[in-house]
């Protein structure tokens, strides 16, 4: 689940999709069979082809059509290419998704003008040397393949903007990382990565840098010199401290530190104060300091599957948040800084030890979801008649008896909806609370 959620926010967050970026060439007809490409008349930019079977003479055949731009051939259980399409003098977008590759052709250095490159879930092991030569590639995605490492001559790509390796089996990166002076995107998910060589702090352009679900235990000092990075993601890695350097990411808004082995939160962390968005779930926490509520731009605040027992009593600069979950804990007295997060829409409480919701927190008046679901949680007052913008609460299996989650019910918004489940005495079967709220 944290890894749905994690590839979740990574693909609403950072990830530029292929067909927003790189369109056939507009205001060109898109040929999507092999025989109507050859017996067009007019110029061919756009050829896609989609789970046909293409044999070899056919794709030395389309090296001849010279004005291809964009070239789309996926889940065509292709091997190898000839030369002849690498030598398309026009080629700019390659697409060869879910094929059946295990090397990257060695003719693709013959597309010298190629600016986009996807060889996307195929069987690639190798990335040849010769990718070095493609110096007009701007982005590159090569994920879901078995590759272990990357060439030296990678380097050599000045002009890559995008890059992504996830899903591979990669074990560490070349110094030469470093020269890719473009560079504003790296993805490098669910590789092998042990460590990061120092020349990552030369890509002083980088904006994102996935690293999440590797087996990463610090991040390298250099790290302190990206200065334009916004987003990091090192989830699923076995971090037991963050390095103090973190402290100089002073452009950073998203930082996801889930699934790691945390105890405790460095004191460094309050210097992001551009953060908008903190994932700290799934790790080992017990306390959540005081210097952790200075963020006056924080929007999203997940603290989900610690051991957080201690809170701060105030809510600090925490004006701005909006999402905050705190499921799976060892919550036994609602936390006192909830009630001054004015701005607060989103609260999750699953699955802690709370007994009472105090009164100052129903003045929050921006609330539109609350879940405090598997809480010995006896009652909810009839004050959450003031949570006038409530879309949603989660009240299942508590002790709230069935006639007062009805009286509850109609406490509630007209448009708000109710989850409660009465446990029976054979603990098997659930009945829904609308059996009797009809």
């Amino acid at each position: 689940m944290n890894r749905i959620l994690t590839l979740a926010a990574f693909l609403l967050l950072t990830f530029k999709g292929y067909s927003q970026n790189w369109r056939y060439v507009p205001d060109k007809k898109v040929y999507k069979s092999l025989s109507e490409a050859f017996k067009a008349e007019e110029k061919v930019y756009n050829l896609s082809l989609y789970n046909q079977k293409i044999t070899r003479a056919d794709l030395k055949k389309i090296g001849t059509l010279d004005s291809l731009q964009f070239l789309y051939i996926e889940k065509c259980d292709l091997t190898t290419l000839p030369d002849e399409i690498f030598k398309l003098p026009n080629l700019r977008t390659l697409f060869l998704d879910y094929n059946s590759f295990t090397t990257l052709p060695r003719g693709i250095k013959f597309c010298k003008k190629l600016e986009y490159l996807s060889v996307h879930s195929c069987k690639l092991s190798v990335i040849s040397p010769e990718i070095g030569e493609l110096t007009n590639l701007r982005e590159l995605h090569i994920g879901n393949n078995n590759i272990s490492r990357l060439p030296v001559e990678f380097g050599n790509l000045q002009n890559l903007v995008e890059v992504s390796f996830q899903d591979n089996k990669i074990e560490y990166l070349p110094d030469q990382i470093g020269d890719l002076k473009s560079l504003e995107y790296l993805g490098l998910s669910a590789n092998r990565l042990q460590v990061l060589p120092a020349s990552i702090g030369r890509l002083i352009r980088l904006i994102t840098l996935d690293l999440s679900e590797n087996y990463l235990t610090t991040l390298p000092e250099e790290i302190k010199d990206l200065q334009n990075l916004t987003r990091l993601y090192v989830s699923c890695n076995k971090f037991t401290s963050l390095p103090k350097e973190i402290k100089d990411l002073r452009s950073l808004t998203v930082l996801i530190v889930s699934c790691n082995k945390l105890t405790s939160l460095p004191e460094e962390v309050k210097d992001l104060q551009n953060l908008t968005l903190l994932n700290l779930s799934q790790n080992k926490l017990t306390s959540f300091p005081e210097e952790y509520t200075q963020f006056p731009k924080l929007k999203q605040l997940f603290l989900d599957d610690n051991k957080i027992k201690i809170f701060p009593q105030e809510a600090g600069l925490l004006n701005n948040l909006e999402k905050l979950s705190l499921t799976n804990n060892s919550i036994s007295e609602f936390p006192a800084f909830i009630s001054g997060l004015k701005s607060l829409k989103r609260l999750e409480l699953d699955n802690n030890q709370i007994t009472s919701l105090p009164q100052d927190f129903f003045k929050l008046a921006n609330l539109e979801w609350l879940t405090i679901s598997m809480n010995p949680l006896l009652n909810i007052p009839d004050e959450i008649q003031e949570f006038r913008k409530l879309k949603w609460l989660q009240i299942q299996l508590t002790r709230i008896q069935p006639d007062r989650a009805a009286e509850i019910k109609k406490l509630l918004p007209k448009d708000c909806e109710i989850a409660y489940e009465v446990r029976q005495r054979n603990m098997k079967n659930r009945i829904p609370l609308s059996t009797f709220m009809q």
